[in-house]
């Protein structure tokens, strides 16, 4: 039997669509087969393993325009029906994931913390099963690190 010789992997992460398209146009013109360019968030999911993925924001808006009107906000109920609130609680949510604050705890510090935290308890009860916050995609990660080198090769962020 021969030996196919396997490309070597090589893995760029990058931070945006126009960064990503930039990448991928350069790797493409140099014939770097054996390549990938992916976001922190994806690399994460790929190492989780299984049907993990991250919580894209357009799924992220449907499921807050879905629990908003059924969910006591405390606080926030006179105006979680006005335009502008899906967008404001779907990027609210957002920058406190990427952030790494955990609201549920927090929830006692202000009562603004406390209609978030309600927020993010029903989006996260309705969302997929495979789709996580970044917060549980590195814990599910991490413990997978063994397996990086095999996924993705050599990292260039």
């Amino acid at each position: 039997m021969e030996k196919v010789d396997v490309p070597h992997r090589k893995t760029f992460i990058a931070h945006g669509r126009f960064a990503m398209r930039e990448i991928r146009l350069r790797v493409a013109r140099a014939g770097e087969h054996g390549t990938q360019v992916i976001t922190f968030e994806h690399l994460a999911a790929r190492l989780a393993g299984g049907f993990a993925k991250p919580v894209d924001p357009d799924t992220l808006r449907s499921t807050i325009q879905q629990v908003l009107p059924g969910t006591a906000l405390g606080e926030l109920d006179s105006i979680k029906l006005l335009p502008g609130m899906l967008d404001a609680a779907a990027d609210t949510l957002q920058k406190a994931w990427l952030a790494g604050i955990d609201l549920p705890s927090r929830a006692a510090d202000h009562p603004r913390l406390q209609s978030i935290a309600r927020l993010e308890e029903a989006v996260l009860a309705q969302l997929p099963r495979c789709m996580m916050r970044p917060a549980d995609l590195v814990a599910a990660a991490v413990p997978r690190m063994r397996h990086a080198a095999t996924l993705f090769g050599s990292i260039d962020v």
